[in-house]
């Protein structure tokens, strides 16, 4: 986009002309100074820059793209584990377990039956393929303030459904250990925790926060 004169009056040229404030020459230059010669600091001159661009095309064009583009999620983990019955998981956990079946076959079978502790009735054990028990992982997500965020449920391996935390909204699907349901960012910042072992880092992190929690508790 050029810098160009365009009307004061509003188009019939006939009137005085200002030049327009925002070209792609400068746009690099607008993100790159912002702060220098504000009261604002930088983050929240881009903030009003954004929410500008929201409702102006020839700001959107003209800014660059790490200015309108999203914060990236910075996730961790804060408990995983297999649960091996209905004790082990929270009472919203249980719901979140019957949606994440309902995704997987259709059926709202209840927790019991999902960890294989029950068979429906009219079903045989041998055939009865609606059965999480033993590959069942969940995952709670906290955000960069270590607010919870997702929760993943992992089950049979390469399938699984993630929760926005506190709710029974799915957020995102995993089909053969691929993300689904969600948009680019979200999936990016997700993937590393459905891999079938979590990162190191993410590791040795709940490992000290488990050992603080035993100290305290002394």
């Amino acid at each position: 986009m050029e810098c160009r004169r365009t009307p004061r009056d509003g188009g019939d040229g006939s009137g005085s002309v200002q030049r327009n404030p925002v070209c792609s020459s400068g746009r690099r230059d607008i993100v790159k100074h912002m702060g220098d010669d504000d009261t604002l600091p930088k983050r929240e001159t881009a903030k009003k820059l954004a929410r500008i661009a929201k409702k102006s095309p020839i700001v959107r064009e003209a800014l660059d793209p790490s200015v309108t583009a999203k914060p990236a999620l910075n996730l961790s983990v804060t408990r995983a584990f297999k649960p091996r019955s209905p004790k082990d998981l929270t009472p919203l956990q249980r719901k979140q377990l019957v949606v994440a079946g309902s995704w997987y076959d259709g059926k709202k079978w209840p927790v019991e039956v999902r960890l294989g502790l029950e068979i429906p009735k009219g079903h045989k054990t041998e055939s009865f393929d609606g059965s999480f028990g033993g590959w069942l992982e969940v995952r709670e997500l906290a955000d960069e303030a270590r607010k919870p965020a997702y929760t993943a449920l992992l089950y049979l391996v390469d399938l699984g459904a993630i929760f926005v935390a506190g709710t029974t909204d799915v957020a995102a699907s995993i089909v053969q250990s691929r993300l689904d349901q969600c948009d680019q960012q979200l999936r990016e910042a997700l993937q590393p925790f459905i891999q079938s072992k979590l990162p190191k880092v993410k590791a040795k992190a709940e490992s000290l926060a488990k050992s603080k929690a035993k100290h305290h508790r002394r």
